[in-house]
């Protein structure tokens, strides 16, 4: 099991659990807020900072058990490519587990929005996992374990 994603400083987040101001993901709350097109809205919807952070946090660590076969988790490497898609994954399904939460609470169906983040997150990951996207040397700094893809 890897550790904790990367810690996210921000004074206007408390996690259920952990230390205030604090929070773990590849995203940061405006990451997520970003993902809705009505973003100077997403107050309407009623969700906190520390309840998306909270998300944030759930979805990567989700993120990194899935990767954590393949690759040293948490990533802490500095390759541009590497932090930018784990930056997106993180937001894309984050921001799906808010929908999911919020169309549950209010509509009979799931959020059609939200299953799209869902599915373009979850085959980004796959296609680390089968060798499609490869992150190890000469692709990126990652560091591949046993289970090495492709």
């Amino acid at each position: 099991m890897p550790g904790l994603p990367p810690t996210i400083s921000d004074a206007s987040v408390t996690l259920t659990w952990g230390s205030a101001g604090v929070y773990y993901g590849y995203c940061t709350v405006a990451d997520v807020k970003y993902e809705f097109p009505d973003a100077p809205n997403f107050s309407a919807t009623n969700f906190t900072n520390s309840m998306i952070a909270q998300e944030i946090t759930n979805s990567a660590q989700e993120m990194q058990n899935a990767l954590a076969r393949m690759y040293q988790m948490p990533y802490a490497g500095s390759d541009g490519g590497i932090l930018l898609t784990l930056r997106q994954v993180n937001a894309k399904l984050a921001t799906a587990n808010i929908l999911d939460r919020f169309y549950q609470g209010s509509e009979p169906t799931d959020s059609t929005a939200a299953a799209e983040r869902r599915s373009w997150g979850e085959l980004i990951l796959t296609d680390v996992l089968n060798g499609q996207i490869q992150w190890q040397t000469p692709f990126g700094d990652a560091v591949p374990l046993a289970e090495k893809p492709g």
